[in-house]
């Protein structure tokens, strides 16, 4: 809860901190992608790391320090290239952890009903969002946004103490040679990847740029709080009902819907001209963002040998980072120069070809379909 609360704190106000400090659209985007592009190297090599030396839990208790420590810098970021530091040690952590820490977790969880289970976990992850982000916003309001940053830090501490203090499962088998071949020679799985990089356009998207197109709307720093509450809102209502709705019919086709419904969001974020309305089509978020974290990481276990899932989970974010690193370039240039609704379609059009990879590609495995055990 603390981790996650935390991390929406910075990710909510970091795009207007910058913009204030006198960067532009292309500049905000640049710097997400180069942070994306640096991260994306050193998370798999973490991710390779972890799982040939079996310390997954140790690096993920360091890596959440350092996001402590890259929040409480932002206060004293002014310029172009402070933000990129600080936005590449705070990618690497955030990226890393959220591919470790959930394996983890699936250690200790029954067999049985998995999707039900992790949904029970990972609602606590959209409590701290709901909170979190609220409170940011009133706080930002009295206070301005440097101060958050320092909560933020001292939030990330309390996460890692109390992820310290928990069990959370035994070690995953020691790992063989040849790993990163076994998995993308598994049909599947590599379906899945190459769907990720258009998919993952919406991130930055809706994460960088959708809080500087309310902000343009005349939406104020606790409407934003507001907004990025909601979202968290939102996943406690839909974590559970998509844990079901997975354990039911299946993962894929699960996959598939949330392919589809993203870029409808997308499409949907024009059609606004005020801010309060940006409500409407975030209330997708419900089912979209719920899908991610539980039906991604629920298909990578299936389909991959245990002594591999570091590696397999840390190549979702790999390939997310891809899409994120292009979504934040396209977004920032298309902001700056045609305007945030042009922005919203293009990337809309462009996250709808993971839908297709996904659904033409899994027509081969129609048995994949089947409920999972």
């Amino acid at each position: 809860m603390f981790n996650m609360g935390a991390h929406i704190i910075v990710q909510s106000f970091v795009p207007i901190y910058m913009k204030d400090c006198g960067l532009t659209e292309t500049q905000i985007g640049s710097i997400g992608a180069w942070s994306i592009l640096f991260s994306l190297t050193l998370t798999f090599m973490i991710g390779n790391l972890a799982d040939r030396l079996q310390m997954a839990r140790r690096l993920a208790i360091i890596l959440i320090l350092l996001h402590s420590l890259s929040s409480v810098f932002y206060m004293f970021a002014r310029s172009y290239f402070h933000f990129l530091g600080l936005d590449m040690l705070r990618g690497v952590a955030h990226s890393t952890t959220a591919s470790m820490i959930p394996l983890l977790v699936l250690s200790v969880l029954p067999t049985e009903k998995r999707g039900k289970h992790y949904s029970r976990y990972r609602i606590w992850g959209s409590v701290g969002f709901f909170s979190f982000a609220m409170i940011g916003g009133v706080l930002a309001e009295r206070y301005g946004i440097p101060p958050l940053f320092a909560a933020a830090g001292v939030c990330f501490v309390i996460a890692a103490i109390a992820f310290g203090a928990v069990e959370t499962g035994s070690k995953a088998p020691p790992l063989k040679k040849g790993g990163m071949s076994q998995i993308f020679s598994t049909p599947r799985l590599v379906i899945f990847y190459l769907s990720l990089i258009p998919f993952a356009l919406w991130t930055p998207v809706c994460f960088r740029f959708l809080q500087l197109y309310v902000h343009d709307l005349g939406g104020s720093h606790g409407l934003i709080g507001c907004l990025m509450g909601s979202m968290g809102l939102l996943g406690i209502i839909g974590l559970p009902i998509v844990g079901r709705l997975t354990d039911h019919y299946g993962v894929v086709p699960i996959i598939a819907v949330n392919f589809l419904l993203v870029p409808i969001r997308l499409v949907l974020y024009p059609l606004i001209s005020n801010p309060y309305w940006v409500f409407v089509p975030n209330l997708i978020h419900m089912m979209t963002f719920p899908i991610s974290e539980i039906c991604f990481l629920l298909f990578v276990e299936r389909y991959c040998v245990p002594e591999l899932r570091n590696t397999a989970m840390v190549l979702i974010v790999v390939f997310r980072s891809i899409g994120w690193s292009a979504g934040s370039f396209l977004g920032g240039y298309l902001a700056q120069s045609m305007g945030y609704p042009m922005m919203f379609y293009i990337t809309g059009a462009i996250s709808s070809i993971a839908f297709l990879i996904f659904v033409v590609g899994m027509r081969k495995f129609r048995t994949v379909n089947a409920p999972m055990a």
